[in-house]
């Protein structure tokens, strides 16, 4: 399946409830969005949509993105052991 064209936060969780429901029927069945999480499947999933800028606006590759996509917060990382 092609991915979906390049669309803000609430548009792609607009675009994906109505392709969930085609595609997979009653496993999504009561899904509906929301402010907090970006979509809500009752009882199975809380979904949160992030927008993925790997080049600032001066085309240079951001520092670390894939680390803050990963673990946007301080101290929110993977176990160490």
């Amino acid at each position: 399946m092609p991915a979906p064209p390049p669309r803000r936060s609430d548009a792609a969780t607009t675009w994906m409830l109505p392709w969930a429901s085609t595609t997979y029927g009653q496993r999504y069945e009561g899904a509906r969005t929301c402010r907090v999480p970006d979509v809500l499947v009752p009882n199975r999933w809380a979904l949160e949509f992030k927008i993925v800028r790997p080049f600032g606006d001066n085309g240079i590759e951001a520092e670390r993105w894939s680390q803050n996509l990963l673990h946007p917060y301080p101290g929110n990382v993977s176990c160490n052991r």
